[in-house]
């Protein structure tokens, strides 16, 4: 196939042997890894690839502070713009490096991205869950993001997954690509934004049988990757008139309380009949998952309550300039 894949990996030793076995099987043309700075294994495992297949090439970076060329710019954003660099091919897929694609998975988003006339095509991967907090707040998150931004080509706020990112590279040069969203931490968003104001062609799908990807691991990478990108993802918490994500959170909530303080008072029927808000509540959840998550749904109210208190503090860390990624501060807006 006429893709050159990009996959930008900093310290990625865990996930990157599994995501280059799927690629490797993919049909890609060419295949680029670039190590953005690891400490750990992540340029032995590309090397060790890149040894076994010639269509893989791993391209070396250094610190992205040391040289003033790069300052401002976000590492991932400069990893996925030098991946992109002197690409011939007719399409460009940046993918993370803790993506798995599917048989046929790449093949299949081509089509689509061809047979729609796309200029760019981005899948939301089935995300797995290994651990409690994975499994309450992931699938919460994707389900506030399906409320607030637009699925499909046209209509509502332009939006993007960067895990699985398909590109026209026509179009990814005209636009501007990584380098035209530098210091965005939400790089895939911010070039959603720009393609749609150039009048390009996005469609934002579902990416079920083309690709699964296990976000982040346990508790502590949920935390602060969800901290870092609340804010642009949803605004700040305590906006007014609350947002469309804010109101999800806070509903499963007021039906709890409202149904307890109705008990309380000895209301049998209100209490019964908010019980029965909150069951539905629970059901619609469980119908916005994919078919193979809907067992989370169990985890709709303490999900809740711990994505409101990362969404919190992530608005904190933001506001007091402390937030920090993978060992690096945001670049300043």
């Amino acid at each position: 196939m006429d893709v050159r894949i990009v996959i930008p990996a900093r310290n990625e030793a865990r996930n990157l042997d599994a995501c280059l076995a799927a690629v490797a099987a993919s049909g890609a043309a060419e295949i680029v890894v670039v190590d953005d700075d690891s400490a750990d294994a992540t340029a032995a495992i590309a090397r060790n690839w890149a040894a076994r297949d010639r269509r893989i090439e791993v391209l070396r970076l250094g610190p992205l502070e040391a040289d003033d060329a790069w300052r401002g710019w976000a590492g991932k954003n400069r990893a996925c713009w030098l991946g992109a660099e002197g690409a011939e091919r007719a399409w460009l897929l940046f993918l993370d490096a803790d993506a798995r694609l599917r048989p046929g998975g790449l093949a299949a988003a081509l089509r689509k991205a061809e047979a729609a006339g796309l200029d760019a095509l981005s899948l939301s991967p089935e995300q797995e869950c290994g651990s409690w907090a994975e499994a309450a707040v992931v699938p919460l998150v994707f389900t506030l993001l399906n409320r607030c931004y637009a699925h499909g080509e046209r209509g509502g706020e332009a939006a993007a997954n960067g895990q699985f990112f398909l590109w026209r590279r026509a179009t990814y040069r005209r636009v501007g690509g990584h380098a035209a969203v530098r210091g965005s931490w939400l790089e895939d968003v911010a070039l959603a934004r720009r393609l749609r104001d150039g009048g390009g062609r996005l469609a934002l799908l579902p990416g079920t049988g083309c690709v699964r990807v296990r976000m982040y691991r346990g508790w502590r990478e949920v935390w602060r990757g969800w901290g870092k990108n609340a804010v642009p993802l949803f605004g700040w918490p305590w906006a007014w008139p609350p947002g469309a994500a804010a109101r999800a959170l806070a509903a499963p909530w007021i039906f709890l309380a409202a149904a307890a303080g109705s008990l309380a008072a000895g209301w049998g029927w209100p209490a019964a009949t908010l019980a029965l808000g909150l069951a539905a509540l629970h059901g619609d959840y469980a119908r916005r998952l994919p078919r193979g998550q809907r067992r989370y749904a169990m985890w709709l109210l303490p999900g809740s309550a711990v994505y409101a208190a990362i969404w919190r503090s992530g608005a904190r860390r933001r506001r007091k300039g402390t937030l920090r990624w993978k060992d690096r501060a945001e670049p300043p807006a």
